[in-house]
């Protein structure tokens, strides 16, 4: 009889410990530093959202150049990004993506843009990201404490979201910035492939993006393994370093000790109506 998968992914957390230190330093190093949303001001909440567009079919390595492009320009750009076309307006006026779709307004915007290379969507969807948070730091000291505080399910949290930071964040870019706030994994393509390579969900494909339900059922079965394998609950810190564990194993090769014949018990009776509850958040 082929391992369980929880015993499998015990078995590849430690292999990861003992032969890859450094990947287990850099997840915990992550758990530790996750922004509580119930503490963190607009500052805080900035610094983990701003730079996500730019990870959107993008290579890490891409995205970080992007990132460090901008990093002389972000800080405290949530004020006025999107404020005024005097100061920094980026406007869609036509479908797609190309330079020509959007009109850039402001001396701030055309400064910054002369002086990097990253595409005007991006800095589009950026923009959505800092009016938003704009709105709600003018409401809340902490503006993003809502989060989850009513049970909300993670679904109505993503959409609520989409809605929040406008055209350009997907459900996959959105997760992105919950991740930061230990709040929901992302499903790149390791994790998915680590969670599938278990058993625990096989009818998710690594090969491409996957939809609103199958985003949500992913971070269903991550948060039900972190309960199936001992822990008491699921908390901000223990969720962001499973996050990061579980995407380590697939980057680094180390699925191939893993059984190709594991059965779909784990995670089984997982549903997208249940609402998990994240303690400490």
């Amino acid at each position: 009889m082929s391992k369980s998968p929880k015993l499998q992914f015990i078995e590849l957390q430690e292999k990861l410990i003992r032969e890859r230190p450094e990947a287990h330093e850099e997840a915990t190093h992550l758990a530790n530093r996750v922004v509580l949303c119930k503490n963190a001001n607009a500052d805080r909440i900035w610094k983990v959202l701003w730079n996500k567009p730019l990870y959107a079919n993008a290579r890490v390595s891409v995205a970080r150049n992007w990132a460090d492009q901008l990093e002389c320009d972000i800080l405290g750009a949530w004020n006025t990004w999107g404020s005024h076309p005097d100061v920094f307006l980026i406007s869609q006026i036509a479908p797609g993506i190309n330079r020509t779709s959007f009109k850039v307004e402001g001396d701030l915007a055309r400064d910054i843009i002369n002086r990097n290379s990253i595409a005007l969507h991006r800095l589009y969807r950026i923009q959505g990201a800092a009016i938003a948070l704009r709105k709600r730091a003018e409401i809340f000291a902490k503006p993003f404490a809502d989060l989850n505080r009513s049970g909300q399910g993670l679904t109505d949290q993503i959409q609520m979201l989409q809605n929040e930071f406008g055209p350009g964040w997907g459900p996959v870019t959105i997760l992105h910035f919950l991740t930061d706030l230990g709040l929901a994994v992302k499903p790149d393509l390791h994790l998915v492939k680590t969670m599938s390579t278990l058993g625990l969900c096989k009818e998710i494909s690594p090969n491409k993006v996957p939809s609103l339900k199958e985003a949500v059922r992913l971070n269903y079965l991550v948060m039900k393994l972190i309960l199936d394998i001992g822990n008491q609950s699921v908390t901000p810190h223990n969720l962001r370093y499973t996050d990061k564990i579980l995407m380590e194993i697939s980057r680094l090769g180390l699925l191939d000790q893993c059984s190709q014949n594991s059965q779909l018990r784990l995670g089984s009776e997982a549903n997208n109506n249940i609402t998990y509850s994240i303690e400490g958040m």
